[in-house]
């Protein structure tokens, strides 16, 4: 078996159920992050049910999809910790916050000013 795997994109990833939500980030997490195989010969590694249960017990469904999103966003595959990964995560889910934020800011138009007299507001 490979341990290749189409992924979802993250935004189809939030419908999951949580338990596949967890299967995922668990594979993901072992091949970008680690050196070890999901799948040793036709068995699944060890491991991998470790790193599932730590997702599935102390992860909250919002970090789970910053873990996942910051997973699916690296290009290269380097050996993080899950702490480093969780921190990593929050860093990447704020500044695509930040970002998003940015782009709403831009994407609002002042208004033009209208100057209002007294009589204005009198017969109002």
């Amino acid at each position: 078996m490979a341990d290749i795997m189409t992924l979802p994109e993250p935004e189809a990833f939030r419908e999951l159920p949580w338990a596949e939500r967890a299967d995922i980030v668990s594979r993901v997490y072992m091949m970008k992050c680690t050196n070890y195989r999901v799948f040793i010969g036709n068995k699944i590694n060890p491991r991998y049910f470790r790193i599932r249960k730590f997702f599935m017990e102390r992860a909250k469904p919002e970090e789970l999809w910053a873990v996942y999103d910051y997973l699916f966003s690296l290009v290269t595959n380097r050996e993080l910790s899950l702490t480093s990964v969780f921190r990593n995560s929050e860093e990447h889910r704020k500044k695509l916050i930040s970002l998003d934020n940015k782009k709403k800011i831009a994407e609002m138009k002042a208004k033009p000013y209208k100057a209002y007299g007294v009589q204005d507001i009198m017969n109002w």
